[in-house]
Protein backbone atom coordinates (compact mmCIF):
# COMPACT_ATOMS: atom_id res chain seq x y z
CA UNK A 1 0.00 0.00 0.00
CA UNK A 2 1.39 3.08 -0.99
CA UNK A 3 1.48 6.36 1.52
CA UNK A 4 -1.47 8.78 0.50
CA UNK A 5 1.11 11.60 -0.35
CA UNK A 6 2.62 10.29 -3.19
CA UNK A 7 1.22 7.58 -5.96
CA UNK A 8 3.91 4.20 -7.51
CA UNK A 9 3.81 3.45 -10.79
CA UNK A 10 6.32 0.33 -11.03
CA UNK A 11 7.10 -1.66 -13.59
CA UNK A 12 5.85 -5.26 -14.51
CA UNK A 13 8.85 -6.03 -16.21
CA UNK A 14 11.28 -5.46 -13.29
CA UNK A 15 12.41 -3.10 -10.78
CA UNK A 16 11.70 0.47 -12.33
CA UNK A 17 9.22 2.47 -10.70
CA UNK A 18 8.18 6.12 -11.06
CA UNK A 19 7.63 7.59 -7.60
CA UNK A 20 5.22 10.70 -7.61
CA UNK A 21 5.05 12.97 -4.68
CA UNK A 22 4.60 14.48 -2.02
CA UNK A 23 3.07 17.60 -3.01
CA UNK A 24 4.73 20.80 -1.49
CA UNK A 25 2.89 23.87 -2.78
CA UNK A 26 2.81 24.59 -5.82
CA UNK A 27 6.03 21.97 -6.37
CA UNK A 28 5.53 17.71 -6.82
CA UNK A 29 8.25 15.72 -5.94
CA UNK A 30 9.47 13.22 -8.32
CA UNK A 31 11.65 9.93 -8.26
CA UNK A 32 12.42 7.41 -11.21
CA UNK A 33 14.08 3.97 -10.31
CA UNK A 34 15.94 1.95 -13.20
CA UNK A 35 18.49 -0.63 -12.42
CA UNK A 36 21.12 1.20 -10.20
CA UNK A 37 19.60 4.57 -11.60
CA UNK A 38 17.72 6.62 -9.06
CA UNK A 39 17.27 10.71 -10.13
CA UNK A 40 14.60 12.63 -8.29
CA UNK A 41 13.00 16.22 -9.22
CA UNK A 42 10.49 18.24 -8.29
CA UNK A 43 8.32 19.87 -10.98
CA UNK A 44 6.31 22.85 -10.74
CA UNK A 45 2.41 22.62 -11.05
CA UNK A 46 0.59 26.12 -10.49
CA UNK A 47 -2.26 26.59 -12.80
CA UNK A 48 -1.87 23.17 -13.89
CA UNK A 49 -5.42 23.59 -14.36
CA UNK A 50 -6.03 19.53 -13.28
CA UNK A 51 -4.56 18.63 -16.24
CA UNK A 52 -2.45 15.95 -14.44
CA UNK A 53 -5.29 14.50 -12.63
CA UNK A 54 -7.42 14.20 -15.90
CA UNK A 55 -4.01 12.67 -17.68
CA UNK A 56 -4.32 9.95 -15.25
CA UNK A 57 -8.24 9.19 -15.19
CA UNK A 58 -8.37 9.65 -19.19
CA UNK A 59 -5.99 6.29 -18.88
CA UNK A 60 -8.18 4.58 -16.52
CA UNK A 61 -11.27 5.22 -18.36
CA UNK A 62 -9.17 3.54 -21.71
CA UNK A 63 -8.26 0.90 -19.91
CA UNK A 64 -9.76 -0.95 -22.85
CA UNK A 65 -6.92 0.14 -25.31
CA UNK A 66 -6.89 2.85 -27.49
CA UNK A 67 -4.69 4.43 -30.57
CA UNK A 68 -1.79 6.28 -30.66
CA UNK A 69 -0.01 7.71 -27.71
CA UNK A 70 -1.57 9.64 -24.69
CA UNK A 71 1.11 12.45 -23.76
CA UNK A 72 1.30 15.00 -20.55
CA UNK A 73 3.57 17.67 -20.28
CA UNK A 74 4.54 19.40 -17.26
CA UNK A 75 4.52 23.37 -17.60
CA UNK A 76 8.27 23.86 -17.70
CA UNK A 77 8.79 20.79 -19.39
CA UNK A 78 10.60 18.93 -16.98
CA UNK A 79 8.28 15.89 -17.19
CA UNK A 80 7.07 14.66 -20.17
CA UNK A 81 4.84 11.19 -19.93
CA UNK A 82 3.41 9.33 -23.36
CA UNK A 83 1.81 5.95 -23.14
CA UNK A 84 0.62 2.98 -25.58
CA UNK A 85 -0.98 -0.14 -25.19
CA UNK A 86 -0.09 -2.97 -27.01
CA UNK A 87 -3.18 -5.81 -27.77
CA UNK A 88 -2.32 -7.55 -25.04
CA UNK A 89 -3.22 -4.93 -22.70
CA UNK A 90 0.50 -3.71 -21.57
CA UNK A 91 0.68 -0.01 -21.15
CA UNK A 92 4.34 1.35 -21.95
CA UNK A 93 4.77 4.66 -19.84
CA UNK A 94 7.35 6.46 -21.64
CA UNK A 95 8.88 9.03 -19.08
CA UNK A 96 11.21 12.05 -20.12
CA UNK A 97 12.29 14.00 -16.78
CA UNK A 98 15.05 16.71 -16.42
CA UNK A 99 16.34 18.80 -13.30
CA UNK A 100 14.96 21.96 -14.96
CA UNK A 101 17.11 24.69 -15.52
CA UNK A 102 19.44 23.57 -12.57
CA UNK A 103 23.50 22.85 -13.45
CA UNK A 104 24.75 20.76 -14.74
CA UNK A 105 21.54 19.98 -17.09
CA UNK A 106 20.81 16.47 -16.80
CA UNK A 107 18.03 14.44 -18.57
CA UNK A 108 16.21 10.60 -17.72
CA UNK A 109 14.67 9.18 -20.22
CA UNK A 110 13.07 5.49 -19.89
CA UNK A 111 9.92 2.93 -20.43
CA UNK A 112 7.88 1.33 -17.50
CA UNK A 113 5.28 -1.18 -18.40
CA UNK A 114 2.51 -1.93 -16.84
CA UNK A 115 -1.06 -4.33 -17.23
CA UNK A 116 -3.92 -2.07 -18.49
CA UNK A 117 -5.72 -3.50 -15.31
CA UNK A 118 -3.55 -1.43 -13.10
CA UNK A 119 -4.96 2.13 -14.13
CA UNK A 120 -7.54 2.68 -12.56
CA UNK A 121 -5.26 1.77 -9.12
CA UNK A 122 -2.44 4.33 -10.22
CA UNK A 123 -5.55 6.91 -11.16
CA UNK A 124 -6.87 6.13 -7.51
CA UNK A 125 -3.22 6.82 -5.99
CA UNK A 126 -3.45 10.32 -7.82
CA UNK A 127 -6.58 11.43 -6.85
CA UNK A 128 -5.61 10.44 -3.25
CA UNK A 129 -2.59 12.67 -3.77
CA UNK A 130 -4.43 15.32 -5.23
CA UNK A 131 -7.16 15.49 -2.88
Amino acid sequence: MNPKNQMIIKSFSGSELFRIGPRQGDYLEMELEVRSLRASTRIYLYDDNGSFLRFFEDLSKSWKGWEGPKSWKSLEEDLKISCTVDKLGHVSFVLEMTNGIGDPQWTVKTTLKVDSGSLENIFDQARTLFA
